[in-house]
């Protein structure tokens, strides 16, 4: 008797990044990505491939979405989640780091999404 496995289809998205968090992620410092939850973000599933790309370079981290984390606002995603997978840093530095990104009025629009992730491999 045959056995039928259901499969899921996995999506593989991009995200192009600074060479500061690029370089935290790929140390393992950095497990969580915080980004607005636009409409390219509400594409993004538990189990889709994610490729971080070095703006400066072109290196790239292949990696895996673990977990979604949906807030509000960056001030509630940086509160709520530990800051061990932010790299250690603070809410405030990081919201200080996001606010040079987003705006209040598109964080109020569109909430925000803190994208967990898994390192499958690394191309430097």
């Amino acid at each position: 008797m045959p056995i039928f496995a259901t499969l899921t289809k996995m999506n593989t998205h991009t995200l192009h990044l600074n060479s500061s968090p690029f370089n935290k992620i790929l140390r393992g410092r950095k497990t969580i990505e915080s980004r607005l939850n636009d409409d390219k973000r509400r594409g993004f599933a538990v189990g889709d491939q994610l490729i971080f790309i070095n703006r400066e370079n072109g290196a790239e981290i292949q990696s895996t979405i673990t977990a979604l984390h949906h807030f509000t606002t960056f001030t509630d995603l940086f509160s709520n989640l530990p800051k061990e997978k932010f790299a250690d840093e603070s809410p405030e530095v990081l919201l200080q780091e996001i606010n040079q990104f987003y705006s209040i009025e598109d964080e109020k629009h569109w909430g925000v999404v803190g994208i967990e992730f898994k390192i499958n491999s690394r191309s430097i």
